[in-house]
């Protein structure tokens, strides 16, 4: 199927796929009617220096936009040269390298305004850079101009730019290559006989050829094979001449031009390791030499390019349904490829809305080379937009296929050409109902070359592809290939061998599918590179002299068994460490025994790890704090031992706290297998573990072991394990997967699926935080207001959880402290936060100081990447306050502190409207009687819409439209004396330096919106009495007052400070991050908190008394104050920050990664259903609407995005709204008003059973319903124009497609269904008011326009009848 998922703001002419997933999309400056573009405009004052070298005005995004295929939105994306016609290609590190362009600064009559000219683009080099979306420019320029070059990419890094025109109007062929090298300072220009031979219009064919690296060309109908080194010839058939004389010299191709403006599509077909690695070119139809016969060519010419010269051309048995020029071709992770796009007559180029293509191909072909003869070829879907010349296709990572661009299908000229639509084609094996296998990890290291790698998953997988991402323009794809490769299979486990070499997959990110069957999963992004490789085994060391220290023994055997957190994460910090398997875990995580190198005294734990780190021979340590003794051991690498835990089968893990020292053996016995082991030690009192040796078959083989208590004793690694994930199934597990740049201490869910992460300056030893840099000479001026030097990204990020990818946003405020909240148009709204400029003793640097964020209000735009400034500032200072949003669209922002060092608490709320240009400044009883320290607890209450607010233990409902309190239980007092005022919540502090973690509790339409808070945990008032609270307050919000706080039947196993609650799709909620003892609050590194509570605890509200907590997996990192939690579309929730657990203070405190948390019923096996299809308009509330799906699927729920803070969440909530059910299809009723779910993005997932589908982005809002009917016109005076017939009854059935189209380009009128099209896109009967002689179609459309009691027209320009 076929669906139009959004919009790219420009015609995707050049396409390339980033490693977030999203695409780039580059084209030439649209200028109709001496207008602009008005789809993808950037205004900026002064454009961004980092993309221009130089201040200038910039061109208000048209040539550049980013398009996220998950949420069909685009993002302007600024640079100031034209860059129309160049060539562009994804490089090893994830930039895309752009060569050539076009000169024209102000081309197509375009009357110049405040945006100004472009620059000479057609010898410029550039890169765009996914991870800060900026362009910046190579300084050196290429040797020669051109238009419309192709660009390749060697093994050794070079990239290598190929033909194109000297100029995009003298269209000289340039008859040349040249080398660009990122390490010599001039690109080398050499000579190419092809080019000379053939000439060349446009984006000559290219590939890197598996095992050479040699480049292979082909122009017109000819090719050769060009040196990786030299750049010259060393296989060149000449088998074409021109026009006037066609002379074939075998080997030959079959009559016809495959390139210029006779584009045939081009892959490269699929490479599998088990047929040598062997490659082969596919050219799919193209151009007839002769012109005047514009019927398109429809046979599949291939080319052996692994084959010794000379290589001879053969046309497939198969051939195309019919003929096709300008096509697409796309490779899919089975192996299938895909023809797209292009016409079936004619040649490409031309003027836009050119006519030198008709009779648009819109059917998908699907080919199968691993068919039967007669066999190869399928027609699928039928696609809903003509497609011509500059067109593009893209398979994206969850196995659609992007469909995007044209200027030259039939519109009516000088109105809208430009194709912005973009279509995404769903194939028949993602809708078969086979379930899609689920991938749970994937290296974060670079894979070496010939190196076999882990990846865990579930589901049935029976094959494996990996597939370099497309980077195609104008029917040339230059990058897109497809590896079957080698790899074996144990349950739920994959070992995969990487390329030989890079000639095979060219260094830097692929993406990786499993497939069961045809079905692939969604993909992981991989990296493949020549770096060192993972350590899968310890490497073999000879002790040498240590530190000189007291040996006080000599060595003796000793098995651990696991080690303090702590210590792993110190070993993280050590330069080059992160993410590496260490060397005494075999390839299961499981420890083996060991024996000792050295003991030693020393005098602190410190300096016993600084032995094992610096000294050879040391895999870890042990150390004992009573007898200084410091133990430097290593471990036995032999692959028959193995290690398992009492009452765990192999695979799970141990349950608890242990205090872990020397190990010693209970007991040795001969047993038959390692499950007979394991089973003695289940029956024998005082075995813990036991080590189970398979080599041994009449030997003692099983020892029994147990851990002696002595609490002094610590056990350190030399290398960093990841957290042990066991029984996946039941427990789920998790991942780090990759780094947030900074502390994520405020954390909001974007609607393109990405964290905003925000935090404070990092200043360690007068260092900074080079995790997260922007170096530009200025700061982003509508970041600004000025200009000032920027502040380097420090202060906040966006963290891609489908990459592990972070990207540093540039601002220029101290955010530090700030609330911040997702609005309805998807901006993120932020208020207050520190005034220290340079805090901390920080030592100025080029970066400057920082501006006093404590009054400031601020957006982030997520489609932009930029934050700009309300002019109006709060009416007072604020720091930690929260954010809650009403249904008029007003913001309140709650509480907080005047400043980040008095503490004194601020004793009011305030209203920001953007639409007044004061804030309201309101009093609090409840802040008055309480005071406030951080972070309030707010809701808006679905019903009334009225605020609800909690602060440490007693809460107030405030009026939406006065902002005083309609409710307000006084029964908090001081700490110097309790007095319980009915209703009450049971004793202890849940905000402030106690918090307990929050959420609303699910909202069913079932149960007439009724919505429940509900606190989980938090501390004691008596701080003397350090230890967390375990129960659940909950309260009724929409019960009348006074409403009355309840303790849940259930409590958590521990208690638990500062953690964070984050609701699920099935609406079980999970308890993250904290401590079990101690309060919030304090310095770097500070030991307020102690004892992390690491465990997740997943909390069901529908259980029965007595099951409503469970226990799931243990998180590697330990998270204090300052972490965040956030759910995220996939069905994970990532655990981010923290700034305070008992790391090496004066080292680095800032937990930068980022763990995901796959919960469990992601990893059971119940197929996940999909969502096919989500209405694009907004949804109107109490309006039913549709939704498309293919699975099974038992429930459904829509959930407000996550805004949350250091344990307070200000947004999310869950509703299980009310729907219906037909095969592929539900009907759902959106929410009855606002207050229920607030107008803006929302995530919707299907249930089958506990198991959601990825979410799609839906809107909720107050805007005009969708027409599902036409509405009631009384027809008045039509244009004088000649009447020709009197009103008939008509009942169309299907509209020509450029009459529909030319509909949807009319002002606020994209996307939005006409009125003459029902639910399901069929035309309704429909009444003729009136019928016109009109002299063209435009005489007629306006007509239609300015007249009333039209709502479509039919023009037909022979008998000229309108």
């Amino acid at each position: 199927r076929v669906d139009v998922i959004g919009n790219s703001g420009l015609v995707c002419m050049v396409a390339n796929l980033l490693p977030n997933g999203r695409v780039l999309c580059t084209s030439a400056p649209e200028y109709v009617r001496t207008g602009r573009n008005f789809d993808n405009i950037i205004d900026l004052p002064f454009a961004d220096p980092e993309a221009m070298n130089g201040i200038h005005e910039v061109h208000n995004g048209e040539l550049a936009s980013v398009f996220d295929p998950l949420t069909g939105i685009h993002s302007p994306s600024a640079l100031n040269d034209n860059i129309n016609g160049h060539g562009a290609i994804l490089t090893a590190d994830g930039r895309v390298f752009s060569a050539g362009g076009d000169s024209r600064s102000n081309p197509s009559g375009f009357t110049t305004g405040p945006e100004g000219g472009l620059f000479n683009g057609l010898r410029r080099q550039r890169y765009y850079d996914f991870k800060t979306d900026r362009w910046s420019y190579v300084n050196q320029s290429m040797a020669v101009t051109r238009w419309t070059p192709s660009i390749a990419r060697l093994v050794n890094g070079s990239l290598v730019i190929i033909g194109g025109m000297t100029t995009q109007t003298s269209y000289v062929p340039n008859r040349n290559i040249e080398f660009f090298n990122p390490g010599v300072s001039t690109n080398v220009l050499v000579p190419s006989s092809l080019l000379d031979r053939t000439g060349t219009t446009g984006y000559p064919k290219v590939v890197t050829i598996p095992g050479s690296g040699d480049l292979f060309i082909f122009s017109y109908n000819s090719y050769s094979v060009v040196s990786k080194v030299t750049g010259l010839s060393i296989e060149d058939p000449q088998y074409w001449t021109p026009d006037n004389g066609v002379t074939w010299l075998p080997p030959k191709i079959p009559l016809g031009r495959r390139t210029g403006d006779n584009i045939a599509g081009n892959c490269l077909l699929p490479i599998h390791a088990s047929r040598g690695y062997a490659a082969e070119i596919a050219l799919f139809g193209g151009g007839n030499i002769d012109n005047n016969n514009r019927t398109a060519l429809n046979d599949v010419a291939r080319l052996k390019l692994t084959d010794p010269a000379p290589k001879e051309w053969t046309s497939d048995s198969d051939r195309m349904p019919y003929g096709r020029v300008a096509s697409d071709c796309t490779l899919q992770p089975n192996g299938k490829i895909l023809i797209t796009n292009g016409a079936r007559l004619g040649f490409s180029g031309g003027f836009v809305g050119s006519t030198n293509m008709a009779a648009a191909a819109n059917d998908v072909f699907c080919y199968d080379p691993e068919a039967n003869p007669g066999q190869k070829f399928s027609v699928l879907a039928n696609t809903g937009i003509q497609r011509f010349y500059h067109s593009t296709s893209m398979l994206v990572p969850d196995g659609r296929t992007l469909l995007m661009g044209t200027d030259q299908a039939t519109f009516v000229v000088g109105t809208s050409a430009y194709e912005h639509r973009v279509e995404a084609f769903t194939p028949p094996w993602l809708l078969s109902g086979t379930p899609r296998p689920n991938i749970i990890s994937v290296p974060l290291d670079i894979i070496t070359y010939g190196q076999w790698f882990t990846v865990n998953f579930n589901g049935s997988v029976t094959g494996v592809s990996i597939m370099t991402p497309g980077s195609g323009a104008s029917g040339s794809e230059m990058a897109q290939r497809l590896l079957f490769p080698t790899f074996t299979q144990t349950p739920g486990r994959l070992r995969i061998l990487a390329p030989p070499s890079a000639s095979v997959m060219l260094q830097g990110y692929h993406m990786l599918f499993l497939l069961n069957g045809d079905t692939p999963s969604v993909a992981k992004w991989i990296r493949f590179g020549d770096e060192p490789p993972l350590l899968t085994s310890a490497p073999t060391k000879t002790p040498t002299a240590m530190p000189q220290l007291t040996q006080t023994s000599s060595p003796t055997s000793l098995s651990p068994t696991n080690a303090p957190t702590s210590i792993y994460e110190r070993w993280l910090r050590l330069p080059g460490r992160s993410f590496v398997t260490p060397p005494f875990l075999n390839e299961e995580n499981v420890y083996t025994p060991t024996s000792t190198v050295a003991s030693y005294v020393a005098a602190t734990i410190d300096q016993c790890e600084s032995i094992c780190q610096t000294g050879p021979g040391c895999d870890f340590y042990t150390y004992n704090s009573q007898s200084s003794e410091c133990d430097i051991k290593f471990t036995d690498k032999s692959a028959n031992m193995s290690t398992i835990f009492k009452g765990q089968t192999s695979g799970s893990r141990l349950i608890g706290e242990l205090r872990f020292a020397n190990v010693i053996n209970a007991n040795a016995i001969v047993t038959a297998s390692a499950a007979d082991c394991s089973s003695q030690c289940d029956t024998t009192a005082n075995c813990q573990f036991v080590i189970y040796d398979s080599t041994i078959p009449t030997a003692v083989q099983c020892w029994m072991k147990f851990f002696d208590q002595d609490p002094a004793t610590t056990i350190g690694f030399r290398q960093n394990p990841l957290p042990l994930n066991y029984n996946p199934e039941k427990l789920g597990r998790v991942d780090v997967i990759g780094n947030s740049g900074l502390v994520c201490m405020v954390a909001n869910l974007l609607p393109n699926g990405r964290v905003l992460c925000t935090s404070a300056p990092e200043y360690v030893r007068t260092g900074r935080n080079f995790d997260n840099i922007i170096d530009l000479p200025f700061a982003d001026p509508e970041a600004m207001n000025g200009i000032h030097e920027v502040h380097n990204g420090e202060l906040a990020s966006v963290f891609d959880p489908l990459t592990g990818i972070h990207s540093p946003s540039a601002l220029n405020d101290n955010i530090n402290g700030h609330g911040a909240i997702l609005t309805a148009d998807g901006r993120v709204f932020s208020a207050g936060g520190d005034s220290r400029s340079n805090p901390s003793g920080f030592t100025t640097g080029p970066e400057g100081g920082l501006f006093n964020g404590l009054r400031r209000q601020r957006y982030y735009d997520f489609k932009t990447d930029r934050w700009s400034y309300v002019n109006q500032s709060m009416a007072v200072t604020r720091w930690t306050p929260s954010i809650a949003r009403l249904v008029n669209g007003s913001l309140v922002i709650i509480g907080g502190m005047t400043t980040q060092t008095s503490y004194v608490p601020n004793r009011n709320i305030e209203f920001f409207n953007p639409g007044v240009s004061t804030n309201v400044l309101v009093p609090s009883s409840l802040l008055d009687r309480t005071g406030t320290t951080g972070y309030p607890k707010v809701v808006t209450i679905p019903g009334s819409g009225d605020l609800f607010i909690f602060s440490y233990n007693s809460y107030s409902v405030v009026s939406k439209v006065t902002g005083l309190s309609i409710e307000d239980p006084q029964y908090w007092t001081p700490d110097n004396g309790v007095t319980w005022l009915p209703p009450k919540i049971p004793l202890g502090r849940r905000t402030g330096d106690n918090i307990a973690g929050n959420c609303l509790l699910p909202i069913h339409a079932s149960r007439g919106y009724a919505a429940e808070i509900a606190l989980f945990g938090g501390g004691n008032i008596d701080n003397n009495n350090r230890t967390a609270l375990n129960d659940v307050a909950r309260l009724k919000l929409t019960d009348p007052a006074p409403k009355e706080w309840t303790s849940d039947s259930d409590r958590m196993p521990y208690g638990r400070v500062a953690s964070d609650c984050t609701l699920q799709p099935n609406g079980k909620i999970l308890i993250t991050n904290g401590a079990r003892l101690g309060f919030s609050g304090g310095f770097v590194g500070s030991t307020n908190m102690a004892a992390a509570a690491n465990d997740v605890f997943c909390y069901d509200p529908e259980a029965n008394p007595g099951q409503k907590f469970s226990v799931l997996a243990n998180t590697g990192i330990q998270r204090f104050y300052h972490s965040t939690s956030m759910l995220v579309p996939d069905g994970r929730t990532l655990l981010m920050g923290t700034d305070q657990a008992t790391f090496v203070v004066g080292t680095s405190a800032y937990e930068h990664r980022v763990e995901a948390f796959t919960p469990p019923w992601l990893l059971s096996g119940t197929p996940r259903p999909n969502i096919i299809s989500v209405p694009l308009d907004i949804i109107t509330y109490g309006q039913w609407f549709t939704v498309n799906f293919n699975g099974s699927v038992t429930g459904v729920s829509i959930m407000t995005p996550g805004s949350g803070a250091s344990g307070s969440e200000m947004a999310q909530r869950l509703l299980f709204p009310t729907f219906t059910q037909t095969p592929g299809r539900l009907r759902i009723l959106a929410p009855p008003s606002a207050s229920v779910m607030l107008q803006g993005y929302h995530m919707l997932f299907l249930l089958n059973g506990d198991t959601p589908s990825v979410a799609k982005w839906i809107r909720f809002g107050d805007e005009p319903p969708l027409l599902t009917s036409a509405p009631t016109k009384t027809p008045t005076a039509m244009p004088q124009l000649t009447q020709t017939s009197s009103p008939t009854s008509l009942s169309p059935t299907n509209a020509p497609t450029s009459i529909y189209e030319r509909w949807l380009r009319l002002p606020g009128r994209s996307f939005v269904t006409p009125p003459f099209l029902n639910e399901e896109n069929v035309y309704t009967p429909t009444s003729t008011v009136a019928s016109y002689v009109a002299a063209t179609i435009d005489q007629c459309e306006s007509i239609c326009q300015t007249g009333p009691g039209c709502d479509f027209y039919t023009y037909n320009s022979q008998s000229s009848e309108c």
